[in-house]
């Protein structure tokens, strides 16, 4: 009879004949064998140190307690009756008992009825018909499988090619294990992200201007910003870096002015602008064109570079306010031709700056020299007219990263820039601004993808693809979600292990693996956020009774201990005839008395007996007798003795101006007049 159980590979158990989660052949058990087998592991039980090194030989039924050994003669099986009833045993037995059921059961297996830790649970009446069957605990049971029983070793059976490919996967050492969103969109694409050195504080910057502040310190499990702002008004951000000691931060945009702020968003520095009229760009005290990068001198904290579409590199000094550049680099092909930097990046040793202009070419410069001068020059790196997104350096400084905009990656060896050293293509690129880069020990890098769906048609999404620096092929594809668009910010953090990236959506997400990364999101996933206190107590619904209110704010109920409707408590204050009577006028209804009953009446009322009943007077009359008195007084017309105003006509006035100037004139001008 023969039986076989499904499960045995994740349990991380091995069958052996005559074990019960094996294939089972009564007639070849071998009792003195399990005999032999029980001894020697009783025997590393009473002489193990701890509970970690006996939990392995405990794992079994052929060790616990309910299984007794078979009566026998020899030194062996009294050694083990002892070993058996020892309290070293009986307590390393009963840990381990309560430590299984400790554990939480793990997803089931088809098949199995216990995919956990330890031996599975046979089917029913398998004890009665396979009693003293013993297991042991496997030693490497990953990619094995087994058809039964069999007297010869077991054998590894090769694996299929996904099965390979999904191993070696799973063994890549990069953190892209779990994933966080951030909370907060942005209205349009992230453009640049970057984060400090240790990896405490980052900043994102977006197309739609604005700039947010992250602290993995004090974010909870919002995962919230704790500021941000605009420093350029209504420029796009470009290009966001920290400082090498991680108290500033670099912000350039769509302007000419790049600036500075430190970790809590406080402007430090502006850079000047320049004049874009003057021809000659060294006369000039900054860019005269928006800018397109800004970059940190590794090793030197108080010195930082910029770019802008003026063909010039500019560097400056960030301890002083100084009103111009300390140095520049203009940019010219092979053929004296003026050419704009899109992208630049210093060698981890600071030496020199790589810049990729928009003719296509790169070119390395010496900025130390007092005429910072060209180490190379490659016209036809990326192709005629192919613009470069971003540089990147490896760790070594031994090779560097380009993305271009024909949706290409290149790899490239600093010491030889003739030719990259791999070119990988397919990774569409539609945004100026994608980034790449490498990981802390440079063995991998990373790249960004851009949807190439539309409105009318649906394409592939967008992706974060991830290569390895050895074999340069690609080793791990995050495929992004369809409301997500694609990766242009990338960054990817030496210390931390973690990699944030930003999607065109506005969307900001964060990669890790506990395993494989420290500190960074893991601070911040496992704070719970806290309950706000609340202003207002809720006591409940339900009615206040205030028997003791005034009739007008009281509510009346009817016999059904019901309040009443508005409506028939109107009709209830119309049958009350003392609640409907109409008022009456103070006064009586008399005009006298009416005209008498306010303020205003009566002292209109009182003035008039003053006068002597002037209201009842009739006014024509009352003008008619001051005729003889304005006659003679002239208070009107002035009476017999008029004030003249005037006594001549404004164009007799003009006449005789015109002909007193006409006298102060010289004669030759008067003849002339007069002609």
């Amino acid at each position: 009879m023969k039986i076989e159980l499904k499960g045995r590979k994740k349990a991380g158990l091995r069958p052996v004949k005559g074990s019960k989660f094996g294939a089972v052949d009564e007639d070849e058990q071998d009792e003195e064998s399990r005999r032999h087998a029980q001894a020697a592991a009783l025997k590393e039980i009473s002489s193990a140190s701890g509970k970690g090194e006996a939990s392995n030989l405990l794992a079994g039924p052929g060790f616990g307690a309910d299984e007794q050994a078979d009566d026998g003669d020899g030194d062996e099986e009294d050694e083990l009756g002892k070993l058996r009833q020892s309290t070293k045993f009986k307590s390393f037995s009963a840990e381990y008992k309560r430590d299984q059921r400790r554990k939480p059961e793990e997803p089931e297996d088809e098949g199995d009825e216990d995919a956990g830790i330890g031996p599975h649970s046979p089917p029913e009446n398998f004890d009665k018909e396979h009693e003293g069957a013993t297991f042991v605990p496997a030693q490497d049971v990953a990619g094995k499988e087994d058809d039964g029983p069999d007297d010869s070793d077991d054998e590894d059976e090769p694996l299929e090619a996904n099965q390979e490919q999904k191993v070696e996967e799973e063994s890549i050492p990069v953190p892209v294990s779990h994933e966080a969103r951030l909370s907060g969109k942005f209205k349009a694409t992230v453009s640049a992200i970057a984060m400090d050195t240790a990896g405490n504080r980052f900043c994102t910057g977006s197309v739609d201007y604005s700039v947010k502040f992250w602290d993995f310190g004090s974010m909870n499990a919002n995962l919230t910003s704790f500021t941000s702002m605009e420093p350029f008004g209504s420029f796009p951000i470009r290009s966001i870096e920290f400082s090498p000691t991680g108290g500033k931060i670099l912000f350039a945009g769509g302007s000419k002015s790049a600036r500075m702020y430190d970790r809590d968003g406080r402007e430090i520095l502006v850079c000047p602008h320049g004049d874009m009229y003057l021809h000659d760009m060294s006369n000039t005290k900054g860019h005269a064109a928006p800018l397109s990068c800004a970059v940190w001198q590794p090793i030197d904290a108080k010195t930082f570079a910029t770019s802008a579409a003026d063909g010039t590199i500019r560097i400056w000094d960030a301890l002083t306010e100084s009103k111009k550049h300390k140095k520049i680099i203009k940019l010219k092909n092979r053929r004296g031709k003026k050419v704009s930097p899109t992208a630049i990046a210093y060698s981890p040793d600071g030496r020199t700056i790589l810049a990729g202009c928009d003719d296509g070419g790169l070119r390395l410069y010496d900025p130390g020299s007092f005429l910072p001068k060209t180490v190379e020059d490659v016209d036809d790196a990326h192709g005629p007219d192919v613009i470069t997104t971003s540089i990147s350096y490896s760790s070594d400084g031994m090779s560097a990263l380009t993305r271009t905009l024909d949706d290409c990656l290149r790899l490239w060896d600093v010491r030889r820039f003739d030719s990259p050293l791999s070119t990988f293509d397919n990774l569409p690129n539609n945004s100026e601004q994608t980034r790449a880069a490498f990981s802390g020990d440079g063995k991998y890098f990373a790249t960004g993808t851009s949807s190439t769906s539309t409105k009318k048609k649906e394409g592939e999404p967008g992706k974060l693809v991830i290569f390895d620096r050895s074999t340069l092929r690609a080793v791990k594809t995050i495929i992004l979600e369809k409301d997500s668009g694609g990766v242009v910010g990338l960054y990817w953090h030496p210390t931390i292990n973690q990699i944030v990236y930003g999607t065109t959506a506005g969307h900001v997400h964060v990669l890790y693996d506990p395993l494989l990364s420290s500190k960074g999101i893991l601070r911040c996933i496992s704070k719970l956020v806290k309950r706000k206190q609340q202003a207002f107590v809720d006591i409940g619904v339900g009615a206040i009774h205030t028997p003791n209110a005034l009739p007008m704010f009281r509510d009346e109920h009817a016999n059904h201990g019901r309040p009443i409707n508005r409506k028939r408590q109107q009709e209830k204050m119309r049958e009350d005839p003392i609640l409907t009577k109409k008022p009456v006028m103070a006064g009586g209804p008399d005009a006298k008395a009416i005209a008498g009953s306010t303020m205003a009446s009566f002292v209109a009322r009182s003035k008039a007996k003053e006068e002597k009943g002037w209201l009842k007077e009739d006014p024509r009359e009352a003008l008619l007798k001051l005729d003889e008195k304005a006659k003679q007084f002239g208070y009107f017309t002035g009476g017999d003795n008029p004030r003249v105003l005037a006594t001549k006509t404004l164009e007799e006035e003009q006449a005789e101006e015109a002909e007193r100037l006409k006298k102060r004139m010289p004669a030759h001008r008067r003849k002339k007049e007069d002609a």
